[in-house]
């Protein structure tokens, strides 16, 4: 196996037409997020693992049966992507699959690994936005939105840094988001106390993040927010994305409340490093 560099990268979106694609994974190949990504055969590429810097994790798509990429896996990882997650400080390996058959393999070759579980998480798109209404939810008096731009961004507001270490948590710049992600906050007692920014974009596909100071929480303000990003999205015709684990009943009850519909769900495998 081999990592390629960015700008081969469009050698594997053959690969992105499975019917379970993440679009953390599209995301990456785009060079809309920071990843990287290895493969069988840098030329003609059937199988490659996807690392996203934003989800700090790593996926499996394209052809599986491929012997000999298969086979490798468990020595790649321990030559390779555990070394350099290590580097990074993660503590465990958190990896999915693009197909029932890759998520069989993934179980076979790591079950045996230290603090080995498997979870699922649940996938939300909210398709004809266009055609829809978005519900609108009460918000706070005194409380004030405002869009993520370039001019909020050198604004003189308090706790700045909170928005903007927001997007660089899947962004590689401030200067990429401007260009290609939309996002909204609430200004309250004279500072940020939740943002809402696009984390992940593909095609006509985006995903938000949504983050609340933890002393403003249950205050309706992620849920309002929620809603100029839809706004936002509509006007451009964009499908939002939403993606949660399953035992996160509370992001998932948000999401169907203004409208997504459940897409897919797949398990997560995660084990110890």
């Amino acid at each position: 196996m081999m990592e390629l560099k960015k700008e081969q990268f469009h050698r594997i979106e053959h690969m992105l037409s499975v019917d379970k694609c993440n679009l953390e994974i599209k995301s990456v190949i785009a060079l809309n997020n920071p990843g990287k990504v290895y493969v069988d055969n840098a030329r003609e590429p059937k199988s490659a693992i996807i690392w996203s810097k934003g989800i700090g994790g790593y996926y499996l798509i394209g052809e599986e049966n491929n012997p000999s990429f298969v086979k490798g896996l468990s020595q790649y990882f321990d030559e390779v992507i555990i070394p350099q997650s290590q580097d990074l400080d993660y503590n465990n390996i958190e990896i999915s699959g693009t197909s029932e058959i890759w998520d069989d393999i993934l179980e076979m070759t790591f079950d045996n690994r230290a603090g080995y579980h498997k979870s699922y998480q649940y996938v939300y798109q909210f398709q004809g936005l266009k055609d829809q209404e978005v519900k609108r939810p009460p918000l706070l008096d005194g409380a004030e939105v405002k869009r993520v731009d370039g001019h909020f961004l050198t604004s003189d507001v308090n706790n700045i840094d909170f928005v903007k270490n927001n997007i660089l948590e899947w962004w590689a710049s401030l200067d990429l988001y401007l260009e290609k992600g939309i996002g909204y906050c609430i200004v309250y007692d004279s500072k940020i106390v939740a943002s809402c920014v696009t984390s992940f974009m593909a095609g006509d596909e985006m995903e938000s993040h949504i983050e609340t100071v933890e002393d403003y929480q249950r205050k309706g303000f992620a849920k309002y927010l929620i809603y100029e990003y839809l706004k936002d999205c509509k006007n451009k015709n964009l499908i939002p994305y939403w993606d949660c684990m399953a035992t996160n009943i509370g992001s998932y009850k948000t999401a169907e409340w203004h409208g997504y519909k459940k897409a897919f769900e797949y398990p997560l495998f995660t084990f110890a490093i």
